[in-house]
């Protein structure tokens, strides 16, 4: 498919306009969607990113959780070395603060929760309340499978 072609080689323009212009049912595939969440982070949109990530962890969270980095060559690491490497950029930046805690998704929960607890009161929106109540549900749920599958 194209659109993974362009996110292979990192032209994340091309990739989102690639898979949007794709037919309804394959534009929902939760592949192509952990990909927009990607191209939209890097296009400096996290409140869209953010959107499609609440369809994934609604849904399947584990697929967004349990991402295998290396074997998935998924670029999160690199984009959060580019955001922190920006002009201007900064850790009470909201936006950017929201962006490093979507992308940390991938890669660590608890550093994405880390960068969640940041954002200031004044910014939540009811996209993010439910991105941490989703995140908590999900920490809390497999802590108790984890407690039970011991006690057996």
């Amino acid at each position: 498919m194209l659109g993974n072609n362009y996110f292979l080689v990192r032209n994340y323009e091309s990739a989102k306009t690639t898979f949007l212009a794709l037919p309804e049912p394959l534009r929902s595939e939760m592949r192509v969607i952990k990909k927009l969440i990607l191209c939209e982070i890097f296009l400096g949109d996290p409140h869209s990113a953010l959107h499609y990530l609440l369809t994934i962890l609604r849904e399947i969270p584990d697929f967004i959780i349990k991402t295998d980095v290396e074997d998935e060559d998924c670029p999160c690491r690199d984009l959060i070395c580019h955001l922190e490497a920006q002009p201007g950029f900064s850790s009470e930046n909201n936006s950017t603060i929201l962006s490093m805690s979507i992308l940390w998704l991938y890669c660590s929960i608890d550093k994405s929760l880390y960068y969640l607890d940041m954002l200031t009161p004044d910014y939540s929106t009811s996209d993010i309340q439910e991105f941490s109540k989703l995140m908590h549900n999900y920490i809390n749920n497999n802590l108790t499978i984890n407690s039970l599958e011991r006690s057996l």
